[in-house]
């Protein structure tokens, strides 16, 4: 709560009725009342309860205020009497910058203990001396000798003019005249001139009757507050001539605005009888709670124009701007401004600035309770300043676009007060400070925003905080208030004060002096031959050029004085990275280390420019990367400080202190702007490791793909050449060779047009930094590995498509004038080559067996005994391996076994084909069992041929019959439907190198095997053939992939049979042979070992004997 807010509440709370009065003090502890028409809603920045206000007043000034070097004033024996509450600063007679101050709230000396205020004034507040107090005025001094208790003398204090002063009490009573059961307070003024005894006292309401008024109940309550409760006096304004007084009680708290005519003496008043109609709804709303004179009305209005807030009319908070005509008696509403947001406290606070030195001024309005609901991060009462200008065409004041609003903290109540501070950095045009004084829980702020001819921007350029103010006291509510611009007459430059109420604190406030600079930057030679080398003069190798900066500078609103100025080189500013820049300062050993150098200018005479220059060196490596970009050199200049840094002169902040020089490279161009370019491109794709035998890309074989890249120009000479490469992703990229800078990139689109099916891409992206001249070529590789996990996808297209473009790296300096021949398309193939070798083994291989005859009815006689009439168990193997170089995709293996005999009678029994792959064991299906084993193969196939396969070797027998030769066969191909069949499905693809097993295992019914006499073999075959898979990258075999095995049988006649006995006698004759053969042996000893054992021994010794004697 303010003290002003606290006026209000207690001013009315002994005159309205209950609940009115219930409704407005409940303002000095609360934000809100329900009342239908309650009190202003007014701020709380987190005062003790005992007080419920407070202010402060501060100088303010832009980015030159001086925060450090200020004047401060404090009244510690005084406090709580709001010391500083209002005040003013002026320009005395004998040219010292003095200060009158109030203290509303203070203790009267020559009243007692009765708070009826004071002013006090100051004289020559900068100097060095303590600040002596020339006056002090009481109520009683100023011919207010009727004063009352709380009249808050000097609640408002203005100095009109060189020679009047004028202090105002709100809250007083006429307690001599006043007839009505309770007191009202009605204010008045005293205008103090030049003289001891120019003393005039004004106010409508100080000698009338009429406190209260009877008002039809139609149009309100029975009884209202009509004059009493007025507290004229509240705000005011003046230009010098006539003075505005703010009347926010008038009328049941409608409020009003009086204007006063200082050398007439005449004012404005107004007609109640009509002035309370539509009353239900304009009842506390205020007006004349903010006041502001300025040039508001357009020029058919002759008199004074005057805004006045009344920040709760109607809820929302409204401006009227009403004019006066001292010739006439009553004011005259020229326009209604509403507010946007209830209880926002539109109008509480009113400034005018004139920013383009036109007609008009432009009219500030303050919501210090504004907040922004559309915004998610909204907080409550952050407050907001609005800005309306006058409009030629409809005569009024519009809204303009631009809103200022401060950093929007919560309760900061920015716009509780602001001013036109003068020009603070004297470019001519007016400047603004806005206090929000709740920020920073309730410490408080200013911002100052610097006028331009094309208004504000919602960026103000300093933020000043009660942090910032070194004072003994810690400051609160920083902004609650801010006292108009003063020059003093030794000083072109604004001062200004604000104060700290709670803590009786004053502090005052200058500006620093603005320095204006003109400065150049060039540098020599400039575009850059590379051709040319550096300078004798400079004593460096390579390619260099030459950095000039000047510097002029004058002071604003002051004579010259020497300053020195920090001068800040930065090179090749586009580029961030220091070892990318191409340019670079040298050191004293002629290496290059830095971009960043920096000197020091002492500008020491007027009107001459001082100068600096800098050798500056070209890396000629990073200039081949780019040569169009421009060098850009900046260089940034500063004010060293000075012994005393507090008083120093500062450059304007509106103004760049950085210039910028932009350097070329010379090219070998028509146009040095310019290099036109017609690349062509052409590329061929080769396969690694090479074969003679295949070109195609084959699987499992071909590791890497190789593409080769060819660029050619025909025009003007190209700075740089970028190729990219756009292939299927079965192909991932290694490297390029020689190296050239070749990066892989992410590819979302298909920018080729060429179809590349559901495969997803790779895009790569070489870039060739050297000059390609007409005559030279570009060539390189880009080597690609395969991508394995794309290969064994089924879905995999067949063709690998590819796409080279080429283009010039800087398109925009080096266009491209033919792109027909920039882009060229590359296919491959890819292809699946299993080269296979099937083997089989039989178990038993042979068997020999006595033929079986047939009796006169037809049933076979076995004459072989038992083994001819037990079946016998066979087993037929086949090996199957893949000898590579591709994988064998899944396919399925047919095994055929021959069953039945022509009259349908079962020769083998028992059958079981087993297959055996490195991923497990499979059982094979025979056909009765089959319901489907085709694979889930895609459904496009190749049609194409290959001469590769291996075919397989075995030279067969021609057979048109089942015998021949004394030869027989049993197989399939002479009796498909006779034969049993069976399938194995091969699940997994088969690796290159690696093998699986097939086993037939049956039993033989070999008395079934009824043959011819004149044929005495026969071979029972089994086959296996294997079904080509049916991939999309494999082609079609040329020859059938099958294997036989066969079990041989062999016939023997009865007759041919041995007798028995002569077996046995070849036996018995072998072991008679035996033994004596044993016999001879143990004859000669053979068997007797220890006989050896000594033989050994003799001829040890004997050869021993031979040694001897050689030695001696």
């Amino acid at each position: 709560m303010l003290l002003r807010d606290l006026l209000l509440c207690f001013g009315f709370r002994i005159l309205v009725r209950a609940r009115v009065r219930q409704s407005c003090c409940r303002q000095c502890n609360s934000d809100y009342t329900g009342h239908t028409r309650p009190a202003m809603r007014l701020r709380n920045v987190g005062l003790p309860p005992y007080i419920c206000m407070y202010s402060l007043l501060a100088i303010i000034s832009a980015h030159n205020v001086n925060v450090t070097n200020v004047r401060v004033i404090t009244r510690e024996d005084n406090f709580g009497g709001s010391f500083g509450y209002s005040g003013a600063l002026y320009s005395s007679d004998i040219g010292t910058l003095d200060a009158m101050i109030s203290a509303p709230n203070s203790n009267s000396k020559k009243r007692g203990d009765e708070k009826t205020g004071q002013i006090l004034k100051f004289t020559n507040i900068f100097s060095t001396q303590s600040l002596p107090e020339e006056t002090i005025f009481y109520p009683s001094q100023t011919g207010l000798l009727n004063g009352s208790n709380g009249e808050g003398f000097g609640t408002t204090t203005l100095v009109i003019n060189s020679t009047h002063r004028l202090m105002c009490a709100p809250r007083w009573l006429n307690t001599t005249k006043i007839k009505e059961k309770s007191p009202a307070f009605l204010g008045r003024c005293v205008l103090v001139g030049p003289g001891s005894d120019s003393i005039q006292e004004f106010g409508p309401y100080a000698q009338a009757v009429g406190y209260f008024h009877h008002v039809p109940k139609n149009m309100y309550h029975k009884h209202v507050y009509w004059k009493g409760g007025s507290l004229f006096g509240f705000s005011a304004d003046s230009d010098g001539s006539v003075v505005a007084v703010g009347t926010p009680g008038l009328l049941n708290a409608k409020g009003g605005v009086h204007v006063y005519d200082i050398a007439s003496g005449n004012m404005s008043d107004y007609n109640l009888t009509s002035y309370i109609s539509n009353l239900n709804a304009t009842s506390y709303g205020y007006l004349g709670y903010s006041v502001k004179l300025g040039t508001f009305c357009n020029e058919g209005y002759r008199g004074v124009c005057v805004a006045v807030g009344g920040p709760t009319m109607l809820n929302f908070g409204q401006v009227q701007i009403i004019h006066w005509n001292k010739d006439d008696i009553f004011n005259k509403l020229i326009q209604e401004i509403n507010g946007t947001q209830i209880w926002s406290s539109f109008g509480y606070c009113l400034g005018s600035v004139n920013i383009n030195n036109n007609a008009y001024d432009e009219l500030l309005v303050g919501a210090p309770l504004y907040t922004e609901w559309s915004n998610p991060d909204h907080v409550p009462d952050q407050g907001m300043v609005f800005l309306y200008h006058y409009d030629l065409l409809t005569k009024k004041y519009i809204k303009r676009d631009v809103t200022l609003d401060g950093s929007r903290q919560k309760s900061a109540r920015f716009g509780s007060a602001m001013a036109d501070i003068g020009d603070i950095n004297l470019d001519g045009v007016s400047d603004l400070a806005v206090g929000a004084p709740g920020e920073t829980d309730g410490a408080g702020s200013i911002y100052i925003y610097l006028g331009s001819t094309n208004g504000f921007v919602n960026v103000p350029s300093q933020r000043i905080q009660a942090s910032q103010i070194k004072v003994p006291v810690l400051l609160k509510g920083f902004g609650f208030t801010i006292s108009s611009q003063h020059a003093p007459l030794s000083n072109t430059y604004p001062v200004f004060a604000v104060s700290a109420v709670l803590t009786d604190t004053v502090v005052i406030f200058r500006c620093k002096p603005v320095v204006d600079v003109q400065v150049n930057l060039t540098a020599s030679p400039n575009p850059i031959d590379l051709r040319s080398a550096c300078s004798r003069d400079f004593n460096l190798q390579g390619k260099c050029f030459k950095v000039q900066f000047c510097l002029i500078h004058a002071i604003r609103g002051s004579d010259f004085q020497p300053v020195n100025f920090s001068i800040h080189y930065f090179l090749d500013t586009h580029i961030q990275s220091e070892e990318l820049k191409r340019v670079t300062f040298p050191t004293g050993q002629g290496t290059t280390h830095s971009t960043v150098k920096t000197t020091v200018l002492e500008s020491a005479s007027p009107n001459i420019p001082v100068c600096s220059e800098l050798v500056v060196l070209l890396k000629l490596a990073q200039i081949q990367l780019d040569r169009f970009t421009p060098i850009e050199i900046k260089t940034t200049f500063q004010i060293q400080p000075t012994h005393s840094p507090d008083d120093g002169p500062l450059l304007d902040a509106l103004k760049a202190n950085n210039i910028v020089e932009e350097v070329t490279i010379k090219k070998e161009c028509r146009s040095d702007v310019k290099c036109e370019v017609d690349l062509i491109v052409s590329a061929t794709l080769q396969n690694s490791p090479i074969n003679t035998q295949w070109t195609d890309i084959i699987v499992n074989y071909t590791k890497q793909v190789v593409m080769k890249i060819n660029i050619r120009n025909k025009n003007e000479t190209a700075y740089g050449v970028k190729i990219t490469a756009e292939v299927d992703s079965i192909l991932t990229f290694v490297k390029s060779k020689p190296d050239v800078n070749c990066a892989l990139e992410s590819i979302e689109l298909n920018t080729t047009g060429i179809d590349l099916a559901d495969t997803e891409k790779t895009l790569v992206t070489c870039i060739s930094y050297e000059a390609l001249s007409p005559k030279d070529e570009l060539e390189f590789h880009i080597v690609f590995d395969i991508n394995q996990t794309y290969i064994n996808n089924d879905i995999i297209n067949k063709d690998l498509n590819a796409k080279v473009s080429t283009t010039p790296y800087n398109y925009e300096h080096s266009p491209e004038i033919n792109v027909d021949d920039n882009a060229i398309l590359l296919t491959g193939h890819v292809n699946i080559a299993s080269i296979l070798e099937i083997s089989s083994i039989s178990s038993p291989k042979e068997i020999a067996m006595q033929r079986t005859e047939r009796k006169s009815d037809g049933e076979p006689v076995v004459t072989g005994g038992d083994q001819q009439r037990t079946p016998i168990n066979v087993t037929h193997k086949f090996l199957v391996q893949n000898k590579g170089p591709s994988y064998l995709p899944r396919t399925e293996i047919v095994v055929r076994v021959p069953h039945l005999l022509d009259d349908r009678s079962e020769l083998v029994a028992n059958i079981t084909v087993e297959m055996l792959t490195p991923s497990g064991k499979v059982q094979c299906t025979s056909s009765d069992q089959i319901t489907s084993t085709t694979p889930d193969f895609p459904t496009t196939y190749s049609t194409t041929t290959v001469d590769w396969v291996i075919e397989n070797k075995r030279r067969r027998r021609s057979v048109q019959n089942k015998c021949q030769e004394k030869l027989c066969f049993l197989k399939c191909e002479d009796g498909p439907d006779l034969c049993s069949v069976h399938t194995c499905e091969v699940k997994t693809d088969l690796q290159p190198n690696s093998h699986m097993e097939l086993n037939v295992n049956m039993d033989i019914d070999l008395a079934k095997l009824l043959i011819e006499k004149e044929f005495n073999t026969l071979h029972f075959i089994s086959d296996i053939e294997i079904k080509e898979p049916k991939h999309l990258l494999l082609k079609l075999w040329r020859v059938t992939q099958q294997k036989e095995s066969v079990t041989s049988f062999h016939f023997v006649q009865p007759g041919d049979q041995v007798n028995i006995w002569i077996i046995i006698g070849s036996l018995m004759a072998s072991l008679i042979v035996l033994a004596i053969v044993c016999v001879i042996l143990w004859k000669v000893g053979f068997f007797k070992r220890t006989q050896r054992l000594e033989l050994q021994k003799d001829r040890k010794e004997f050869w021993q004997t031979v040694q001897a004697t050689k030695a001696d």
